[in-house]
Protein backbone atom coordinates (compact mmCIF):
# COMPACT_ATOMS: atom_id res chain seq x y z
CA UNK A 1 0.00 0.00 0.00
CA UNK A 2 1.07 3.36 -0.86
CA UNK A 3 1.63 6.38 2.02
CA UNK A 4 -0.55 7.96 0.04
CA UNK A 5 -2.70 6.79 -2.26
CA UNK A 6 -4.12 10.37 -3.43
CA UNK A 7 -0.92 12.91 -2.35
CA UNK A 8 -2.37 16.53 -1.61
CA UNK A 9 -1.45 18.83 -4.70
CA UNK A 10 -0.50 21.98 -2.38
CA UNK A 11 0.03 23.27 0.89
CA UNK A 12 -3.33 24.38 1.19
CA UNK A 13 -4.79 21.06 0.70
CA UNK A 14 -2.78 19.45 2.92
CA UNK A 15 -3.60 21.74 5.57
CA UNK A 16 -7.63 21.18 4.85
CA UNK A 17 -6.99 17.37 4.88
CA UNK A 18 -5.26 17.37 8.42
CA UNK A 19 -7.78 19.83 9.56
CA UNK A 20 -11.10 19.89 7.58
CA UNK A 21 -12.55 23.26 6.12
CA UNK A 22 -13.02 25.23 8.65
CA UNK A 23 -10.52 27.41 7.97
CA UNK A 24 -10.73 27.26 4.26
CA UNK A 25 -10.37 30.21 2.50
CA UNK A 26 -7.94 32.29 4.60
CA UNK A 27 -3.99 32.32 3.84
CA UNK A 28 -1.88 29.35 5.71
CA UNK A 29 -0.59 31.96 7.80
CA UNK A 30 -3.26 32.65 9.97
CA UNK A 31 -3.80 28.93 10.00
CA UNK A 32 -1.49 28.72 12.38
CA UNK A 33 -1.76 27.32 16.08
CA UNK A 34 -1.18 30.14 18.55
CA UNK A 35 1.62 28.10 20.38
CA UNK A 36 3.29 28.18 16.58
CA UNK A 37 2.32 31.80 16.26
CA UNK A 38 3.69 32.75 19.77
CA UNK A 39 7.23 30.99 18.68
CA UNK A 40 7.60 33.01 15.80
CA UNK A 41 6.48 36.40 17.45
CA UNK A 42 9.09 36.19 20.13
CA UNK A 43 12.07 35.73 17.55
CA UNK A 44 10.33 38.25 15.40
CA UNK A 45 10.22 40.80 17.73
CA UNK A 46 13.23 43.28 18.75
CA UNK A 47 14.26 42.95 22.36
CA UNK A 48 14.57 47.15 22.92
CA UNK A 49 11.39 48.58 21.03
CA UNK A 50 7.59 48.17 20.45
CA UNK A 51 7.51 48.83 17.36
CA UNK A 52 7.52 45.60 15.51
CA UNK A 53 4.86 44.20 18.26
CA UNK A 54 2.53 46.99 16.79
CA UNK A 55 3.09 45.96 13.24
CA UNK A 56 2.54 42.19 14.10
CA UNK A 57 -0.75 43.69 16.09
CA UNK A 58 -2.28 45.37 12.86
CA UNK A 59 -2.31 42.29 10.32
CA UNK A 60 -5.05 40.88 11.46
CA UNK A 61 -7.50 40.63 14.71
CA UNK A 62 -6.30 36.88 15.54
CA UNK A 63 -2.72 38.41 15.54
CA UNK A 64 -3.91 41.09 17.39
CA UNK A 65 -5.21 38.79 20.37
CA UNK A 66 -2.30 36.47 19.92
CA UNK A 67 0.22 39.56 20.62
CA UNK A 68 -1.88 41.10 23.62
CA UNK A 69 -2.31 37.75 25.80
CA UNK A 70 1.68 37.21 25.66
CA UNK A 71 2.15 38.80 28.46
CA UNK A 72 5.95 37.95 28.66
CA UNK A 73 6.48 40.36 25.65
CA UNK A 74 4.53 43.88 27.49
CA UNK A 75 7.58 43.84 29.96
CA UNK A 76 9.91 46.90 29.12
CA UNK A 77 9.25 49.84 30.39
CA UNK A 78 11.42 53.16 29.84
CA UNK A 79 10.63 57.14 30.80
CA UNK A 80 10.53 57.58 27.09
CA UNK A 81 7.67 55.85 26.65
CA UNK A 82 4.30 58.46 26.31
CA UNK A 83 1.36 57.84 29.10
CA UNK A 84 -0.88 55.83 26.64
CA UNK A 85 1.72 53.68 26.15
CA UNK A 86 3.00 53.04 29.89
CA UNK A 87 -0.67 51.90 30.30
CA UNK A 88 -0.97 49.68 27.93
CA UNK A 89 2.23 48.12 29.15
CA UNK A 90 1.82 48.39 32.61
CA UNK A 91 -1.82 46.51 31.67
CA UNK A 92 -0.71 44.18 29.56
CA UNK A 93 2.28 42.69 31.42
CA UNK A 94 0.06 41.51 33.79
CA UNK A 95 2.02 40.15 36.93
CA UNK A 96 4.75 39.74 34.49
CA UNK A 97 8.07 41.14 36.05
CA UNK A 98 9.31 44.28 34.69
CA UNK A 99 12.42 45.63 33.26
CA UNK A 100 12.21 49.73 33.99
CA UNK A 101 14.80 51.87 32.19
CA UNK A 102 14.62 55.53 34.09
CA UNK A 103 16.97 57.64 31.98
CA UNK A 104 16.42 61.03 32.61
CA UNK A 105 18.39 62.75 29.57
CA UNK A 106 15.96 65.76 27.98
CA UNK A 107 13.13 64.87 29.82
CA UNK A 108 11.05 67.56 31.22
CA UNK A 109 10.14 67.55 34.70
CA UNK A 110 6.52 67.23 34.10
CA UNK A 111 6.88 63.99 31.96
CA UNK A 112 9.05 62.29 34.60
CA UNK A 113 6.44 63.20 37.18
CA UNK A 114 4.15 61.39 35.46
CA UNK A 115 6.32 58.50 34.65
CA UNK A 116 6.82 57.90 38.81
CA UNK A 117 3.00 58.13 39.40
CA UNK A 118 2.06 55.91 36.94
CA UNK A 119 4.66 53.69 37.82
CA UNK A 120 4.95 53.22 41.48
CA UNK A 121 2.20 51.04 41.60
CA UNK A 122 3.94 47.98 40.33
CA UNK A 123 7.21 48.88 41.60
CA UNK A 124 6.91 45.10 43.87
CA UNK A 125 7.06 43.59 40.06
CA UNK A 126 10.10 45.50 38.73
CA UNK A 127 12.78 43.01 38.07
CA UNK A 128 15.48 45.20 36.80
CA UNK A 129 16.18 48.99 37.22
CA UNK A 130 18.45 51.23 34.62
CA UNK A 131 18.70 54.27 36.57
CA UNK A 132 20.49 57.61 35.27
CA UNK A 133 19.39 61.03 37.13
CA UNK A 134 20.76 64.12 37.58
CA UNK A 135 22.83 65.04 41.16
CA UNK A 136 19.88 67.18 42.53
CA UNK A 137 17.30 64.90 41.22
CA UNK A 138 15.08 63.04 44.51
CA UNK A 139 16.69 59.69 44.29
CA UNK A 140 14.42 58.31 46.84
CA UNK A 141 11.65 58.40 44.73
CA UNK A 142 13.09 55.52 42.73
CA UNK A 143 15.24 54.48 44.86
CA UNK A 144 13.38 54.35 47.57
CA UNK A 145 10.36 52.15 46.50
CA UNK A 146 9.64 48.84 47.79
CA UNK A 147 11.72 46.53 45.61
CA UNK A 148 10.91 43.56 46.80
CA UNK A 149 11.38 41.64 43.71
CA UNK A 150 14.62 43.87 42.19
CA UNK A 151 17.60 41.40 40.77
CA UNK A 152 19.20 44.09 38.82
CA UNK A 153 20.54 47.57 39.47
CA UNK A 154 22.53 49.79 37.14
CA UNK A 155 22.61 53.35 38.86
CA UNK A 156 24.73 56.00 37.02
CA UNK A 157 24.85 59.58 38.14
CA UNK A 158 26.90 61.84 35.68
CA UNK A 159 28.54 65.42 36.78
CA UNK A 160 29.09 64.55 40.63
CA UNK A 161 29.09 62.03 43.61
CA UNK A 162 25.83 61.79 45.53
CA UNK A 163 25.71 60.75 48.71
CA UNK A 164 22.41 58.50 49.12
CA UNK A 165 21.52 58.28 52.62
CA UNK A 166 17.57 56.65 52.10
CA UNK A 167 16.01 53.59 52.44
CA UNK A 168 16.87 50.86 50.05
CA UNK A 169 14.94 47.97 50.46
CA UNK A 170 15.53 45.25 47.58
CA UNK A 171 16.42 42.05 49.64
CA UNK A 172 16.68 40.17 46.39
CA UNK A 173 19.22 42.33 44.42
CA UNK A 174 21.62 40.06 42.91
CA UNK A 175 23.57 42.44 40.30
CA UNK A 176 24.30 45.59 41.21
CA UNK A 177 26.44 48.66 39.14
CA UNK A 178 27.06 51.45 40.63
CA UNK A 179 28.57 54.78 39.58
CA UNK A 180 28.78 58.02 41.75
CA UNK A 181 26.17 57.09 44.01
CA UNK A 182 27.09 55.98 47.71
CA UNK A 183 24.82 53.80 49.20
CA UNK A 184 24.23 51.99 52.19
CA UNK A 185 27.01 49.28 52.16
CA UNK A 186 25.90 47.63 54.82
CA UNK A 187 22.63 46.40 53.37
CA UNK A 188 24.02 44.21 49.97
CA UNK A 189 24.51 40.35 50.51
CA UNK A 190 24.83 37.34 48.34
CA UNK A 191 25.37 39.55 44.92
CA UNK A 192 25.61 37.82 42.11
CA UNK A 193 28.30 40.63 40.55
CA UNK A 194 29.06 44.46 42.19
CA UNK A 195 30.76 46.85 40.39
CA UNK A 196 31.65 50.09 42.44
CA UNK A 197 33.23 53.28 40.45
CA UNK A 198 33.66 56.86 41.59
CA UNK A 199 31.05 56.74 45.06
CA UNK A 200 31.84 59.34 47.76
CA UNK A 201 31.54 58.03 50.36
CA UNK A 202 33.63 55.19 49.33
CA UNK A 203 32.84 51.83 50.93
CA UNK A 204 35.67 51.20 53.35
CA UNK A 205 37.89 48.15 52.48
CA UNK A 206 36.32 46.70 55.45
CA UNK A 207 32.82 47.28 53.91
CA UNK A 208 33.96 45.38 50.98
CA UNK A 209 35.75 42.57 52.84
CA UNK A 210 31.91 42.11 54.00
CA UNK A 211 30.01 42.32 51.08
CA UNK A 212 32.64 39.62 49.66
CA UNK A 213 32.22 37.39 52.25
CA UNK A 214 28.44 37.82 52.51
CA UNK A 215 28.37 36.66 48.54
CA UNK A 216 30.12 33.27 48.01
CA UNK A 217 28.10 32.88 44.79
CA UNK A 218 29.96 36.27 43.33
CA UNK A 219 31.14 36.24 39.86
CA UNK A 220 31.66 39.36 38.78
CA UNK A 221 33.57 42.35 41.16
CA UNK A 222 34.92 45.82 40.09
CA UNK A 223 36.44 47.96 42.42
CA UNK A 224 37.74 51.58 40.44
CA UNK A 225 37.87 55.16 41.96
CA UNK A 226 38.24 54.33 45.57
CA UNK A 227 38.92 57.90 47.23
CA UNK A 228 40.44 57.99 50.52
CA UNK A 229 37.36 58.95 53.65
CA UNK A 230 39.33 59.48 56.69
CA UNK A 231 40.52 63.29 57.85
CA UNK A 232 44.45 62.03 56.94
CA UNK A 233 43.24 61.26 53.49
CA UNK A 234 44.24 57.39 54.13
CA UNK A 235 41.77 54.51 53.73
CA UNK A 236 41.39 52.18 56.40
CA UNK A 237 42.99 49.06 56.16
CA UNK A 238 41.22 45.79 56.66
CA UNK A 239 40.24 45.04 60.41
CA UNK A 240 42.11 42.80 61.95
CA UNK A 241 38.71 41.10 62.89
CA UNK A 242 38.42 40.18 59.37
CA UNK A 243 40.98 37.44 58.23
CA UNK A 244 39.79 34.87 57.23
CA UNK A 245 40.11 33.81 53.75
CA UNK A 246 36.86 34.83 51.14
CA UNK A 247 36.22 31.97 48.90
CA UNK A 248 34.44 33.00 46.05
CA UNK A 249 34.25 29.98 43.85
CA UNK A 250 32.47 31.35 41.13
CA UNK A 251 33.95 34.24 40.39
CA UNK A 252 35.15 34.68 37.16
CA UNK A 253 36.02 38.63 35.98
CA UNK A 254 38.08 40.47 38.96
CA UNK A 255 38.94 44.17 38.60
CA UNK A 256 40.81 46.81 41.05
CA UNK A 257 41.37 50.12 39.61
CA UNK A 258 42.61 52.99 40.93
CA UNK A 259 42.47 52.30 44.54
CA UNK A 260 44.89 52.73 47.57
CA UNK A 261 47.35 50.34 47.09
CA UNK A 262 48.46 48.93 50.65
CA UNK A 263 44.51 48.14 51.97
CA UNK A 264 43.53 46.74 48.54
CA UNK A 265 46.41 44.38 48.29
CA UNK A 266 45.93 42.92 51.60
CA UNK A 267 42.42 42.32 51.06
CA UNK A 268 43.27 40.24 47.21
CA UNK A 269 45.11 38.26 49.43
CA UNK A 270 42.48 36.90 51.42
CA UNK A 271 40.41 35.96 48.41
CA UNK A 272 40.08 32.74 46.61
CA UNK A 273 38.88 32.56 43.36
CA UNK A 274 40.42 29.30 41.46
CA UNK A 275 37.73 29.67 38.23
CA UNK A 276 38.78 33.35 37.98
CA UNK A 277 39.47 34.05 34.25
CA UNK A 278 39.89 37.81 33.74
CA UNK A 279 42.35 40.02 35.84
CA UNK A 280 43.16 42.96 36.13
CA UNK A 281 45.06 45.56 38.91
CA UNK A 282 45.53 49.26 37.12
CA UNK A 283 46.59 52.23 38.86
CA UNK A 284 47.93 55.89 37.67
CA UNK A 285 50.40 58.19 40.07
CA UNK A 286 50.42 61.22 38.51
CA UNK A 287 52.00 62.93 41.05
CA UNK A 288 55.03 62.53 43.82
CA UNK A 289 52.46 62.90 46.46
CA UNK A 290 50.65 59.98 45.35
CA UNK A 291 53.28 57.44 44.83
CA UNK A 292 53.81 55.02 47.85
CA UNK A 293 55.07 51.40 48.05
CA UNK A 294 53.43 49.70 45.65
CA UNK A 295 55.09 46.08 45.23
CA UNK A 296 52.98 44.59 47.75
CA UNK A 297 50.00 45.04 44.96
CA UNK A 298 52.17 43.74 42.65
CA UNK A 299 53.08 40.75 44.40
CA UNK A 300 49.09 40.07 45.41
CA UNK A 301 48.49 40.63 41.64
CA UNK A 302 51.09 37.94 41.04
CA UNK A 303 48.75 35.36 42.55
CA UNK A 304 46.05 35.50 40.33
CA UNK A 305 48.32 36.69 37.38
CA UNK A 306 50.14 33.35 37.88
CA UNK A 307 47.61 30.89 39.15
CA UNK A 308 48.68 27.38 37.40
CA UNK A 309 45.93 26.32 34.60
CA UNK A 310 45.84 22.65 33.83
CA UNK A 311 43.56 23.68 30.47
CA UNK A 312 42.74 27.28 28.50
CA UNK A 313 40.63 28.01 25.77
CA UNK A 314 42.82 31.28 25.84
CA UNK A 315 45.96 30.94 23.24
CA UNK A 316 47.83 33.36 25.39
CA UNK A 317 47.56 31.90 28.83
CA UNK A 318 50.98 30.10 28.48
CA UNK A 319 52.58 33.45 26.98
CA UNK A 320 54.25 35.86 29.53
CA UNK A 321 54.03 39.62 28.76
CA UNK A 322 56.02 42.34 30.15
CA UNK A 323 55.44 45.73 29.34
CA UNK A 324 58.07 48.41 30.13
CA UNK A 325 57.53 51.48 28.90
CA UNK A 326 58.29 55.34 29.87
CA UNK A 327 56.20 55.55 32.82
CA UNK A 328 54.18 52.17 32.72
CA UNK A 329 55.07 48.59 33.70
CA UNK A 330 52.91 45.81 33.16
CA UNK A 331 52.71 42.15 33.73
CA UNK A 332 50.18 39.55 31.64
CA UNK A 333 49.26 36.51 31.33
CA UNK A 334 46.53 35.81 28.96
CA UNK A 335 43.30 37.99 30.27
CA UNK A 336 44.98 38.61 33.95
CA UNK A 337 46.80 41.41 34.14
CA UNK A 338 48.52 44.25 36.50
CA UNK A 339 49.44 47.64 35.35
CA UNK A 340 51.03 51.03 37.06
CA UNK A 341 51.84 54.19 35.56
CA UNK A 342 53.85 56.07 37.00
CA UNK A 343 54.97 59.68 36.31
CA UNK A 344 58.00 59.63 38.39
CA UNK A 345 59.18 56.95 35.85
CA UNK A 346 59.57 59.50 33.22
CA UNK A 347 63.16 60.14 32.32
CA UNK A 348 64.09 56.16 33.79
CA UNK A 349 63.21 54.69 37.15
CA UNK A 350 63.69 51.36 36.13
CA UNK A 351 64.88 50.12 39.53
CA UNK A 352 61.13 50.23 40.62
CA UNK A 353 60.23 48.82 37.82
CA UNK A 354 62.29 46.01 38.54
CA UNK A 355 61.04 45.54 41.99
CA UNK A 356 57.78 45.35 40.31
CA UNK A 357 58.04 42.75 38.05
CA UNK A 358 60.25 40.46 40.43
CA UNK A 359 57.25 40.97 43.26
CA UNK A 360 54.65 39.97 40.65
CA UNK A 361 56.85 37.22 40.09
CA UNK A 362 57.49 35.59 43.30
CA UNK A 363 53.82 34.39 43.84
CA UNK A 364 53.71 32.64 40.09
CA UNK A 365 52.45 29.35 40.56
CA UNK A 366 55.98 26.91 40.04
CA UNK A 367 53.63 24.96 37.65
CA UNK A 368 52.63 27.64 35.47
CA UNK A 369 56.51 29.28 35.41
CA UNK A 370 57.57 25.40 34.28
CA UNK A 371 54.56 25.50 31.70
CA UNK A 372 55.58 29.24 30.08
CA UNK A 373 56.70 28.27 27.07
CA UNK A 374 56.86 32.08 25.23
CA UNK A 375 57.63 35.28 26.66
CA UNK A 376 57.42 38.50 25.26
CA UNK A 377 58.66 41.86 26.68
CA UNK A 378 57.87 44.95 24.73
CA UNK A 379 58.80 49.30 25.50
CA UNK A 380 62.59 48.90 26.39
CA UNK A 381 64.95 51.58 25.27
CA UNK A 382 67.54 50.07 24.89
CA UNK A 383 68.98 46.13 24.60
CA UNK A 384 71.00 46.38 27.93
CA UNK A 385 67.69 47.32 29.50
CA UNK A 386 65.68 44.61 27.71
CA UNK A 387 68.53 42.26 29.07
CA UNK A 388 68.43 43.57 32.65
CA UNK A 389 64.15 42.33 32.40
CA UNK A 390 65.73 38.97 30.85
CA UNK A 391 67.83 37.80 33.52
CA UNK A 392 64.86 38.46 36.39
CA UNK A 393 62.42 36.35 33.80
CA UNK A 394 65.12 33.95 33.60
CA UNK A 395 65.22 33.06 37.31
CA UNK A 396 61.76 31.97 37.34
CA UNK A 397 60.74 30.17 33.52
CA UNK A 398 63.37 27.59 32.74
CA UNK A 399 61.51 26.22 29.53
CA UNK A 400 61.03 29.74 27.39
CA UNK A 401 61.53 28.38 23.90
CA UNK A 402 60.27 31.67 21.78
CA UNK A 403 61.37 34.89 22.93
CA UNK A 404 59.55 38.00 21.37
CA UNK A 405 61.69 41.64 21.61
CA UNK A 406 60.18 44.90 21.18
CA UNK A 407 62.25 47.94 21.55
CA UNK A 408 60.55 51.11 21.48
CA UNK A 409 60.65 53.68 19.21
CA UNK A 410 63.02 56.00 21.55
CA UNK A 411 65.49 53.68 21.53
CA UNK A 412 68.69 55.16 22.93
CA UNK A 413 71.03 53.57 21.05
CA UNK A 414 70.39 53.69 17.33
CA UNK A 415 73.58 52.40 15.98
CA UNK A 416 73.09 48.72 16.71
CA UNK A 417 72.36 46.37 19.36
CA UNK A 418 76.08 45.45 20.92
CA UNK A 419 74.84 43.64 24.10
CA UNK A 420 72.18 41.70 22.98
CA UNK A 421 74.89 39.60 22.51
CA UNK A 422 74.82 39.02 26.14
CA UNK A 423 72.61 36.27 25.12
CA UNK A 424 75.41 34.37 24.01
CA UNK A 425 78.53 35.71 25.77
CA UNK A 426 77.29 34.56 29.16
CA UNK A 427 78.78 31.13 28.07
CA UNK A 428 82.02 31.99 28.99
CA UNK A 429 80.47 32.26 32.97
CA UNK A 430 79.31 28.93 33.19
CA UNK A 431 76.64 26.98 31.94
CA UNK A 432 74.32 28.26 34.59
CA UNK A 433 74.69 31.72 33.82
CA UNK A 434 72.86 30.94 30.13
CA UNK A 435 70.10 32.99 29.52
CA UNK A 436 66.87 31.27 28.44
CA UNK A 437 69.24 27.83 27.34
CA UNK A 438 66.05 25.76 25.83
CA UNK A 439 65.24 29.47 23.22
CA UNK A 440 64.84 28.16 19.87
CA UNK A 441 62.97 30.44 18.18
CA UNK A 442 63.84 34.56 18.65
CA UNK A 443 61.31 37.76 17.02
CA UNK A 444 63.27 41.10 17.05
CA UNK A 445 60.97 43.93 16.24
CA UNK A 446 62.82 47.08 16.33
CA UNK A 447 62.65 50.91 14.86
CA UNK A 448 63.86 50.90 11.25
CA UNK A 449 66.84 53.16 12.27
CA UNK A 450 67.75 50.68 14.16
CA UNK A 451 71.14 47.72 13.17
CA UNK A 452 70.56 44.84 13.89
CA UNK A 453 73.63 42.90 13.28
CA UNK A 454 74.37 41.77 16.76
CA UNK A 455 71.33 39.08 16.26
CA UNK A 456 74.26 36.88 14.44
CA UNK A 457 76.78 36.43 17.78
CA UNK A 458 73.45 35.25 19.46
CA UNK A 459 72.93 32.99 16.98
CA UNK A 460 76.14 31.77 16.09
CA UNK A 461 77.60 31.49 20.00
CA UNK A 462 74.43 29.27 20.54
CA UNK A 463 75.22 26.97 18.21
CA UNK A 464 77.38 23.05 18.89
CA UNK A 465 76.52 24.09 22.77
CA UNK A 466 75.05 20.71 24.00
CA UNK A 467 73.05 22.04 27.18
CA UNK A 468 71.99 25.26 24.97
CA UNK A 469 69.44 24.74 22.21
CA UNK A 470 70.30 26.32 19.02
CA UNK A 471 68.18 29.49 17.62
CA UNK A 472 65.74 27.88 14.99
CA UNK A 473 63.67 30.45 13.46
CA UNK A 474 65.03 33.78 13.73
CA UNK A 475 61.97 36.94 12.60
CA UNK A 476 62.87 40.06 12.37
CA UNK A 477 60.74 43.18 11.79
CA UNK A 478 61.46 46.63 11.18
CA UNK A 479 65.25 48.07 11.89
CA UNK A 480 68.36 47.30 9.48
CA UNK A 481 70.85 44.95 8.69
CA UNK A 482 73.57 43.94 7.03
CA UNK A 483 73.88 41.71 3.46
CA UNK A 484 76.67 39.63 5.05
CA UNK A 485 75.01 38.32 8.42
CA UNK A 486 72.07 37.86 6.49
CA UNK A 487 73.54 34.98 4.26
CA UNK A 488 75.11 33.72 7.56
CA UNK A 489 71.76 33.13 9.12
CA UNK A 490 70.37 31.68 5.99
CA UNK A 491 72.78 29.43 6.33
CA UNK A 492 72.47 28.55 10.16
CA UNK A 493 68.79 28.73 10.60
CA UNK A 494 65.57 26.55 9.62
CA UNK A 495 63.44 29.32 8.95
CA UNK A 496 64.46 33.21 8.67
CA UNK A 497 61.94 36.13 7.80
CA UNK A 498 62.12 39.85 7.54
CA UNK A 499 59.19 42.23 7.38
CA UNK A 500 60.81 46.06 6.46
CA UNK A 501 63.52 44.95 7.09
CA UNK A 502 66.21 47.20 5.03
CA UNK A 503 69.54 44.96 3.71
CA UNK A 504 72.30 47.34 3.89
Amino acid sequence: MEPFSNPPTSIENLVSSQGGCAHAGRPPIHRLPPELLQIIIRKACAQDSYKDLFEIRSVSRYWMDIVDSMHELWTRVSLKHNANLLSMILQKSSTQPLLVSYKEGEINDEDKAGFKQRITPSAGRWKSLDYWAYPEAQHERMLGLPLHNLETLIIHIPYSTVNYTGVFDAPRLRDLDVFRLSLNWHSFSDLRSLQIEDCVPSPSVDEVYIILKASPNLEVFKIARIRPTSPTGHLADVDDAHSAPIHLPRLRSLLVVRVPFVPYSRLLNLIEAPNLHRFLVFHHFRSPSQSNDFTPMFESAGRFIGTHRESSDDDDAFRLTVLVFDHTLAVVVGHRRVLLQNEEWTGGRQEEQKAGLSAALRRFDKRLCESIKAIQFAGMRSDEEMMDFAHILNQHFPNVEELLLKLSLWTTDPGGLPTLGRLSSLSNRGRGNWLFPKLIALHLSAPEALICDGILEVVEARRNVGHVQPIQQLTIEGSKIGRDAVVKLETYLQQLRMTGTEIV
